[in-house]
């Protein structure tokens, strides 16, 4: 029997008439949402994989980067919690949802359907979303002492868990529209786009990077350049070449 391809279906085609509205509902709750984590955590990683040690020595030299990726952070935590974690008489998860979704689904397309939302294992991620929970209730909304004041490791939160819990979702969401596109990112925000190039968090780092004294040292101080450049390596030199591109100068 060949595989059903979900893609090529409606949710009017898989679910109970009766569920639709319900559905539909659920859908435009959970979409904003998605919408401003994956736009939150895309202007963090252009925060978190600029070069910062190597144009202003770091990232504590210019402070607004650091409250925009910290707050950034905790905003998606706040999301991931309520998408995840939230099951309470107000909240509604994602988890809750499929579920629903699986119940209302036709005979015809049930098992297959469980199959699909079976390889997004939210159990695996079991630790990661505790961690969620109690970062969310113990620092960000309620800031206990022992815990808000903590650095023991096991109070932190990887900023690369907080990515693939983003994934995860953005994963389940996909395989519960059906045929329907959902865009999760802004135009200028998505990876896929040709305007991601100039996005205005990308033409804010690559301004960083412009106006360090580093990028034109070749050019005005060309002595001590071949001084400077022996105490940098070859990924530094990558980097630098990478702006000075842009900038449509020549490569050192």
């Amino acid at each position: 029997m060949d595989r059903i391809d979900f893609t090529e279906l409606r949710a009017e085609d898989v679910l109970n008439p009766n569920f639709i509205s319900t559905y539909k509902e659920r859908m435009e709750y959970f979409w904003p949402q998605l919408i401003r984590l994956n736009n939150n955590l895309y202007v963090v990683e252009q925060i978190l994989y600029f070069p910062f040690k190597l144009f202003v020595d770091s990232i504590q030299e210019v402070p607004f980067f650091l409250l925009v990726r910290e707050n950034f952070l905790d905003m998606s935590v706040l999301i991931i919690n309520r998408l995840l974690n939230d099951d309470t008489e107000r909240g509604y998860t994602l988890r809750a949802f499929k579920n629903k979704v699986m119940e209302n689904a036709l005979p015809l397309y049930k098992a297959e359907l469980a199959q699909r939302t079976s390889l997004i294992d939210l159990k695996k991620l079991k630790e990661i979303l505790k961690k969620v929970r109690e970062i969310r209730n113990d620092r960000i909304a309620h800031a206990k002492d022992d815990f808000a004041f903590s650095l023991d490791p096991k109070d932190q939160l990887a900023i690369t868990d907080i990515m693939i819990l983003r994934d995860r979702i953005n994963e389940l969401f996909d395989i519960l529209s059906f045929s329907e596109h959902w865009g999760k990112t802004y135009p200028c925000y998505d990876p896929n786009n040709s305007s991601a190039a100039d996005a205005d968090i990308v033409k804010v780092m690559d301004n960083l990077a412009f106006t360090s004294p580093l990028i034109s040292l070749p050019e005005r101080e060309p002595e001590y350049w071949l001084i400077r450049r022996n105490s940098l390596t070859e990924d530094d030199i990558k980097r630098i070449n990478h702006y000075r591109w842009k900038l449509g100068w020549s490569q050192i």
